[in-house]
């Protein structure tokens, strides 16, 4: 069995290989930590795109085919190496993550919605034209769905503030990481009304 040293190492020879594109790096190869270390302290990450802007976008949106293809694989690391391409593509990975947590795209499976509305989060600020969609899933059967919507919400941020009337009366759901989700969510949105979150979440309990 390789030690972690030994695959930080080999990672960081797949990286450096001639011809490896951004698409095998993350979404067929795996993805440890010491490999995310070593690309994000790069301080020239783009060259991974690729040398001219035509050969950019072409394999940007060949990494975000990829990446909404194996957002709700079985595999555990294709999975993670999907989510993490999503996060390097950011803004441009939002409209296909709007069409899947909204049941738009053909073929929608609950899971492929929650795994998309975790990666509208993780995402980030820029994902703030995903507010609306990700906000309907509060209200849905499933409190792994709204606990999960919540959490993305949260990690939005004050974007997010749209949000913040649906997601009060979460305070008062019958699943316990639901309410907290929520409390966490509203902390994050709109830090200096923290106190009277946690006051309801509190009284929730």
């Amino acid at each position: 069995m390789q030690s972690q040293g030994e695959k930080h190492h080999a990672h960081t020879a797949i990286y450096r290989s001639i011809g490896i594109s951004l698409i095998t790096l993350f979404l067929m190869a795996p993805c440890t930590a010491g490999a995310r270390e070593t690309l994000e302290s790069s301080r020239k990450i783009e060259r991974w795109w690729g040398k001219t802007p035509q050969e950019e976008k072409t394999n940007k949106h060949k990494a975000l085919d990829l990446a909404l293809k194996n957002l709700s694989s079985d595999d555990y690391q294709q999975q993670e190496n999907a989510f993490y391409s999503l996060e390097m593509l950011g803004e441009q990975a939002v409209p296909g993550l709007i069409a899947i947590i909204s049941g738009r795209q053909d073929g929608v499976t609950p899971k492929m919605q929650m795994d998309a509305i975790y990666a509208a989060g993780r995402i980030g600020a820029v994902s703030a034209p995903a507010v609306a969609s990700i906000t309907s899933a509060l209200r849905d059967e499933n409190p792994d769905k709204r606990a999960i919507a919540a959490v993305a919400l949260g990690k939005i941020g004050r974007n997010a503030e749209g949000s913040v009337p649906y997601l009060i009366p979460l305070l008062n759901d019958k699943t316990p990481w639901v309410r907290e989700s929520a409390a966490t969510a509203l902390d994050r949105i709109h830090m200096r009304k923290s106190t009277i979150v946690l006051a309801h979440y509190s009284h929730a309990r």
